[in-house]
């Protein structure tokens, strides 16, 4: 169990205060009853701060989804690509995920059930339905699509394989994003396209 704050450990200091009013009140109530209306008044102390701590119980799961997010876009050269696709393949069939989907990206994003299918996605030089437009890399919306693909529920792993350049979004807001779902990030990096000479 951890806790989120550790601040409300100081409101156990009212359990002594209630002990020593307890002692120099006037109630006419016997001894016994002022012990126990003592211990509630702490116990309910003691829930208080704990529940101002915010407990989280972390426990194993053996529920593992894992999103592969592959960049396509016309930075990454096309031999890096078909690297990209084979280690998917490679690792996805290697196991360790009871849920994996697979994305592509460059201006924009497509998911895709099997890796099958993304090595078959269609690709253009412009904004087309049904398509990556490989003009860009917007790696920020492709990471919020990416988290928006895991089921609930799961252990979540995202797999980024890129060259690293985007020129779209903000990529801090979106992995912050990725942090308050508790989404793991780990990344394999592609080679980027040689300019031509």
């Amino acid at each position: 169990m951890i806790f989120e704050h550790y601040w409300p450990l100081v409101l156990l200091a009212l359990v002594p205060l209630l002990a020593w009013i307890r002692r120099s009140t006037v109630v006419d109530l016997s001894a016994r009853h002022l012990q126990l209306s003592l211990l509630i008044r702490s116990g309910l102390i003691a829930l208080l701060a704990m529940a101002l701590m915010q407990p989280t119980l972390l426990r194993s799961s053996a529920r593992v989804a894992t999103v592969y997010l592959l960049d396509i876009s016309q930075s990454v050269s096309p031999a890096a690509v078909q690297d990209g696709l084979t280690w998917i393949r490679k690792t996805d069939s290697a196991g360790g995920s009871s849920s994996s989907r697979f994305l592509a990206f460059g201006a924009n994003s497509l998911a895709f059930d099997t890796p099958e299918e993304l090595a078959k996605v269609p690709v253009s030089s412009k904004p087309q339905p049904g398509a990556i437009d490989q003009s860009g890399t917007a790696l920020a919306s492709a990471l919020d699509h990416a988290a928006r693909s895991f089921p609930p529920d799961y252990v979540k792993h995202l797999v980024l394989l890129s060259d690293g350049n985007a020129n779209s979004g903000d990529i801090g807001a979106a992995l912050e994003h990725l942090r308050l779902e508790n989404i793991h990030v780990y990344t394999r990096s592609l080679a980027a396209r040689c300019p031509p000479r």
